[in-house]
């Protein structure tokens, strides 16, 4: 009973160092948006594009290390979209109207992710050219694998790219077993057990 109890405060005082560490180095990705709309702003309008960012936040937190890494990489695939597969406006016509092009990012908080959705209306250049064969891709592929994180590759249609990226919690606390044998300690981790025995005084 007494080993129950003292497992179960131990697991308490894990979970709240977690939850600590965790605030401590968390950033809002929303911090990050005003830069990425003007970094759009100012290429669509240098280039006469008619290119509008949507930015949707709920509320996601990325490790402050892991959203330093994914900001610059983030701005090269934007600024890869709209230098090499958008076309300034004399060409854009849609039912005689310039067309307007729409790019999407949006941030969601998972248990143990963030996710970042990326997506446009922007089709198929006349060269048959994807976001894939951009630097900005490229940049952006090394950035989301150094924060450990996952990928789908983007999705080219008539109307448009889409890609998930997916960002897990760097900062990770397990719950683990300190053993004291022959003088020295050891620390094992919860996971790794199977089965624990609390010997009788006979024994």
């Amino acid at each position: 009973a007494l080993l129950q109890k003292t497992v179960a405060q131990l697991s308490k005082v894990v979970q709240d160092l977690q939850s600590v560490a965790g605030d401590l180095r968390d950033v809002a990705v929303a911090s990050r948006f005003a830069g990425w709309k003007d970094c759009v702003d100012q290429l669509a309008l240098s280039q006469r594009k008619d290119v509008h960012l949507r930015l949707t936040d709920e509320n996601t937190h990325l490790d402050i290390e892991q959203l330093e890494r994914l900001d610059e990489a983030v701005l090269a695939y934007l600024r890869d979209t709209i230098e090499s597969r958008i076309v300034h406006v004399d060409e854009s016509m849609v039912a005689d109207e310039p067309r307007r092009y729409q790019l999407n990012l949006s941030a969601k908080k998972k248990p143990h992710a963030t996710v970042i959705e990326i997506n446009d209306n922007v089709s198929a250049t006349a060269d048959g050219s994807t976001p894939m064969h951009f630097h900005g891709w490229t940049k952006l592929k090394e950035a989301i694998r150094s924060v450990h994180g996952t990928f789908e590759i983007p999705v080219l249609s008539d109307s448009g790219a889409g890609m998930t990226i997916t960002i897990p919690r760097k900062v990770e606390v397990s719950e683990a077993w300190v053993v004291k044998l022959g003088g020295e300690r050891f620390v094992i981790q919860k996971s790794k057990v199977a089965e624990t025995l609390v010997p009788s005084d006979a024994d």
